[in-house]
């Protein structure tokens, strides 16, 4: 017995609902979904209008934005059955037997990974090519890959957990906006010994931004990784990781001056039609050193 768990946030989440219903019926397992939305300012937009009077599925609609990690934590909360599997409302499942993968091996692991994917065709608007590259090239993993680093591969797009692992651990709610939620969930179930089993079963990500707005919500979460860690909390990722290389050699001054030469540089060809990767993590360097330099004055 399941619940499937989706926080909403102004996109179309209907498609996704019947999809999940279709492949939940035929299955021998009583399922549930239950839908957050999160303060929506458009919420005729998410189209959960259509979806009140159908049996499996249960609809809460917050007053105003909880964020990212409130939210799925009281969507656990609501939940009725022992196993949870959390899914991101712009998501799609690749495969029919997306379902039965989890229900499958359910009782044999604590906490699941399904993994994420994006289309292999270039989005026709160049102007989401940057969120598009970067998710094809640094997002998607095989479970073969995401194994190396069990804890760091840890995403919340498309996960199955068992409810009393959930409730003990929690999302920490001091994120509030975009980014990181994740990265911190993985390393407190590690820090409990809480093992993740990767397995091949990704959701398509649908909802692809702008380049600018690419570029915001990746200041937002580098905001928040610096707030982490400049509160104690121990993450590794690779830009942590480069950054206490640098300090390690009293390099991260000279690295900021640098970086801070060639920052219009680095967005003018982070929001052109042939982003380079490689500009976007001196960019994430420079801000990340900016946001930490704030925290400690």
């Amino acid at each position: 017995m399941y619940s499937i768990l989706i926080p909403v946030y102004n996109f179309p989440v209907a498609d996704l609902v019947h999809k999940l219903l279709q492949m939940g019926r035929k299955l021998n397992t009583p399922f549930e979904i239950i839908l957050g939305d999160d303060g929506s300012p458009n919420v005729t937009q998410t189209g959960m209008e259509g979806l009140n009077n159908i049996p499996e599925v249960t609809i809460y609609r917050m007053n105003h934005n909880t964020g990212r990690s409130a939210i799925r934590n009281f969507l656990g909360s609501k939940a009725n059955y022992d196993y949870l599997l959390f899914l991101d409302d712009d998501g799609w499942p690749e495969v029919e037997d997306f379902l039965a993968s989890y229900v499958n091996i359910a009782t044999q692991h604590d906490v699941l990974c399904g993994g994420r994917s994006y289309s292999s065709e270039k989005p026709k608007e160049t102007s989401e090519l940057l969120h598009w590259l970067y998710g094809s090239k640094r997002e998607v993993q095989s479970a073969t890959e995401r194994k190396t680093n069990p804890y760091e591969g840890f995403q919340t797009n498309n996960f199955w957990i068992r409810k009393s692992v959930f409730i003990s651990t929690g999302f920490d709610t001091r994120i509030k906006s975009y980014g990181h939620e994740d990265t911190l969930f993985g390393f407190e179930l590690q820090k409990k010994g809480i093992k993740i089993h990767h397995i091949d079963n990704p959701m398509r990500h649908l909802g692809l931004v702008k380049n600018v707005e690419f570029l915001e919500k990746t200041k937002l979460a580098l905001q928040n990784l610096a707030y982490l860690q400049h509160s104690g909390s121990t993450i590794e990722t690779k830009l942590t990781k480069t950054y206490q290389s640098l300090a390690a050699k009293k390099l991260i001054n000279l690295s900021r001056i640098s970086l801070r030469a060639i920052i219009s540089v680095l967005e003018q060809n982070l929001l052109s039609k042939n982003p380079i990767l490689t500009a976007l993590d001196s960019y994430k360097l420079y801000y990340y050193i900016e946001y930490i330099r704030k925290l400690d004055q």
